[in-house]
């Protein structure tokens, strides 16, 4: 929770709500989830290295040359996932009256539904529907619509990257290691944020998302 969550770290999953006050006055009225919370987080990896190959338990005593072949081998991998960020409704006009930085929407009730719903013709997803309970504040008014809002949160977010790695033990001192990585190894598709802004045709609607799998190879040399 904070009541002043700046620009810092705010990226396109989140639809981060601006930095300023929407009413300098009463600073309680920005206490709200920071749009970077996330309920729940797992990240975790592992490293394996093959036990074969000289001075391991398969092929201890084989020569240099199979060595070469078939040991050195290793397998990592780096699981992450987290669910979804709070989402900030912003009004597509600012109806305060004193030139408010952050003006914010009413809020006349809550979505009747969260969820990846296809949107074919608008080609995307409909994260959540009845944008109706969102409206531009009355002239003269401050919206009554959290900064962001803990009830209303974006899609989550799960990557697996993975990697494979060839070590040649030149000699005690220098290694050479071969290695590929597969970032997003299984190429799932991390939905971005959705259109969040009052009276637009496609507010709540999801178009894009994150890098897709991306592979890379690499040649290192230790010493």
């Amino acid at each position: 929770m904070s009541d002043s969550t700046g620009y810092y770290g705010a990226w396109v999953r989140t639809g981060s709500a601006s930095a300023y006050f929407q009413n300098t006055y009463d600073q309680k009225d920005e206490w709200a989830p920071c749009y970077y919370d996330a309920s729940h987080v797992v990240s975790t990896y592992a490293i394996y290295e093959l036990p074969v190959g000289r001075g391991r338990m398969f092929g201890k005593d084989m020569n240099k040359f199979a060595d070469a072949a078939v040991g050195g081998w290793s397998v990592s991998g780096i699981m992450t996932s987290s669910t979804g960020f709070p989402l900030s409704i912003f009004p597509s006009a600012n109806t305060t009256g004193v030139d408010s930085r952050g003006p914010r929407p009413d809020c006349l009730g809550k979505t009747s539904a969260q969820g990846k719903v296809d949107a074919t013709g608008a080609q995307g997803f409909q994260w959540f529907t009845n944008p109706g309970v969102f409206q531009n504040s009355a002239t003269g008014t401050f919206g009554t619509c959290a900064p962001q809002l803990g009830w209303l949160r974006g899609a989550g977010y799960i990557n697996f990257d993975l990697s494979l790695q060839k070590n040649f033990q030149i000699t005690e001192r220098f290694k050479l290691q071969f290695r590929s990585d597969f970032l997003n190894a299984f190429n799932h598709v991390n939905l971005n944020g959705p259109n969040t802004t009052v009276d637009s045709p496609t507010l709540g609607l999801i178009n894009s998302a994150q890098s897709p799998r991306n592979i890379q190879f690499a040649l290192k040399l230790y010493y």
